[in-house]
């Protein structure tokens, strides 16, 4: 059959020929671009390769990957540089204290809601999770920052504790955030998720003296 062979010169330095078809050509390097802003693991429908010395088939240390993405799925990443290679955009991200390479349709960069309105309150409140299971955010209301996608826990769990809400903010989706003291933590719930209960208000007082005992018969 007809074959193209190529001559090449090995590592021990002696010089061969090979049918090309048994060789791996590696693909060049592309112009990087600076990005330096923030996206999310998109791994839902993927399992991308995350390479540490650059995109994938670039240099013998790329063939393998290094770490899988559906490892970090959702994560929130830097995207520090973009480079082209043929028909592939890749990304080099950092998660954490690790940077990769990994192929751009991995990562999304998903809409984010707006805040239109900032009010800073003291009053006390309820859980009202009865009927309701609200997400709990200790960095910022519900989709309004890439690290306030996920729930960092649940309001069932402390259905009917009482919290301290200091500040509101609206969204442009029309939602209101309340932020609330519980214990030692601080949240952002769905304001539909509280409610202050009508405290009943005294009247008149005035001093007493007399012996009674606590009778609780019937």
């Amino acid at each position: 059959k007809n074959a193209t062979w190529i001559e090449f010169v090995a590592t021990d330095g002696n010089t061969y020929w090979i049918d090309k078809s048994g060789i791996r050509v590696l693909d060049k390097l592309g112009k990087i671009v600076t990005l330096n802003k923030l996206g999310v693991m998109n791994q839902n429908s993927r399992n991308d390769g995350l390479y540490f010395n650059g995109p994938y088939n670039t240099s013998l240390t790329t063939l393998s990957r290094n770490s899988s993405g559906r490892d970090y799925n959702n994560q929130v990443v830097t995207v520090q540089k973009q480079m082209q290679i043929n028909t592939t955009l890749w990304y080099q991200i950092v998660i954490g204290s690790k940077t990769f390479w990994i192929d751009s349709r991995g990562i999304s960069f998903p809409n984010l809601n707006t805040v239109t309105k900032t009010t800073y309150v003291n009053y006390t409140a309820v859980m009202n999770q009865t009927s309701r299971n609200d997400g709990l955010y200790i960095s910022a209301p519900y989709n309004t920052s890439y690290y306030a996608r996920s729930r960092d826990d649940s309001g069932r769990k402390y259905a009917g504790t009482v919290v301290k809400v200091s500040q509101e903010k609206v969204t442009d989706s029309k939602v209101t955030w309340a932020k609330i003291s519980l214990g030692s933590k601080s949240y952002w719930i769905d304001k539909a998720g509280l409610i202050q209960p009508k405290l009943a208000s005294v009247v008149a007082k005035k001093s007493v003296k007399y012996t009674a005992f606590i009778d609780q018969s019937s």
